[in-house]
């Protein structure tokens, strides 16, 4: 779902989903047959550049806002709220709220205009009833909505705002199974919150999300910092699909983070279980910290687990069977990473404060086709990818077998997964 400015050519489009919001409160035919003229979107209203559409991803209107104009109804009303309807269809799922506060986000930016700025959207601080419906104070503009009116690929957007996809001549996984990775939630997620917890900031106007996944570091995000600018990146299309579903009212966008730039300084770069993925960290970090805002931070976390057990196997596996001779020509594993001491002497003399430590999860699984479950969804990844169907279940067979000799059962029959991550959160 995306919020843009509606086109002129799309007043019979966006009349449609508007009749069916009306209808949808129960009125009789008759009352809708009398209200249709004045409900329908006309092309002088679009025309006068103060509507916005919601559009699905197919492009399908699913909901419209819209502000008036001093054209329309003369300087005293001028901003104040036109009409704010949502498909029956997608009724529910937070976009009645997406819709206004993107188009107080607009009116805030002059978007609509320089002297658009809106009556409507500081009367609700004033009004119980409009802020129990997610109206906001003067000049707030909820997370979910300002980054929605920033990033659109709309035409009024700047061309270093629209979704990127750059090669970046490193390994693209673009392919990333949301659903494989989710399997393992309340474990992957558990990193964050605490990542998140060592964060000193106790307000932020603009948050993005490293490497976003399915949304579920991006949520911790959201809530946390509720009145900031939040946006999710991620160059893997199912991860964004999931994202999406999960916070509808956020904006994710598709974007290469070897070469993704803010257009703006961020007061929190958050990035979860990515950075590891990147080469070049004495060259990527400080570029990261450029980006950030006089007392923002930079908040990572990357797994340290190379010589763990399951890493191990995985190279093993890679050098023992037929296929050994495609992984030796071309390594898929990711790089080390620094020690800590490297880490802290790059970022300390960027930064006002850096924190940095190392911790050890041990999850508790049902067995060892859990494990490879797991890394499956992650660090398996490379080297399954190369292989055709049959050599994948012949590796993850031989894989399996060589971490059965790892991982004993405890008492209980599960295994243990050790699991050491390293944290790191700097303060420019």
């Amino acid at each position: 779902m995306r919020i843009r400015a509606a086109r002129a050519s799309e007043g019979r489009a966006l009349s449609a989903p508007v009749l069916r919001s009306k209808a949808s409160w129960g009125y009789d035919a008759a009352f809708m047959r009398l209200s249709a003229p004045v409900l329908r979107v006309s092309e002088e209203e679009i025309a006068a550049g103060c509507a916005l559409v919601a559009v699905d991803a197919e492009g399908r209107p699913a909901g419209v806002v819209a502000v008036s104009s001093a054209a329309e109804e003369g300087e005293a009303a001028l901003g104040r709220l036109k009409r704010l309807f949502v498909d029956p269809a997608w009724q529910g799922a937070g976009l009645g709220r997406a819709l206004m506060v993107a188009a107080g986000g607009f009116a805030q930016a002059g978007l609509f205009g320089a002297r658009h700025r809106s009556d409507f959207f500081a009367a609700p601080s004033r009004n119980g009833s409009a802020r129990g419906r997610g109206a906001l104070r003067r000049g707030g503009v909820a997370a979910c909505c300002r980054s929605t009116a920033s990033i659109s690929t709309d035409e009024r957007a700047p061309a270093s705002g629209r979704r990127a996809k750059v090669q970046s001549g490193r390994l693209r996984m673009t392919d990333w199974n949301a659903r494989l990775y989710l399997r393992f939630e309340d474990e992957r997620t558990r990193p964050a919150r605490d990542l998140l917890a060592g964060v000193p900031l106790a307000t932020a106007r603009s948050v993005v999300d490293l490497g976003c996944g399915p949304g579920n570091s991006t949520e911790l995000l959201a809530a946390r910092f509720a009145d900031a600018q939040v946006v999710g990146l991620d160059n893997a299309p199912d991860m964004l699909a999931a994202a999406r579903r999960r916070l509808p009212s956020v904006a994710f966008v598709e974007a290469d983070l070897a070469a993704w730039q803010a257009e703006a300084p961020v007061d929190l770069l958050f990035a979860n279980a990515v950075l590891q993925w990147l080469p070049d960290h004495r060259a990527l970090l400080p570029r990261l910290v450029g980006m950030l805002a006089p007392g923002g931070a930079l908040a990572v976390q990357m797994p340290d687990n190379l010589d763990e057990p399951t890493h191990v196997a995985m190279r093993e596996t890679a050098g023992a069977g037929p296929w050994a001779a495609r992984f030796a020509a071309r390594p898929v594993d990711r790089a080390r990473l620094p020690g800590i001491e490297a880490y802290y002497d790059l970022l300390a003399p960027l930064c006002r404060r850096v924190d940095i430590w190392l911790t050890v999860y041990n999850h508790a699984l049902e067995g060892v086709g859990a494990i490879v479950e797991w890394v499956k969804g992650t660090g398996l990844r490379p080297y399954l990818a190369p292989l055709d169907e049959g050599e994948r279940a012949a590796f993850l067979a031989a894989y399996e077998g060589r971490l059965r000799q790892a991982y004993g059962p405890r008492a209980d029959g599960r295994v243990l997964l050790r699991f050491p991550r390293l944290f790191i959160v700097a303060v420019r």
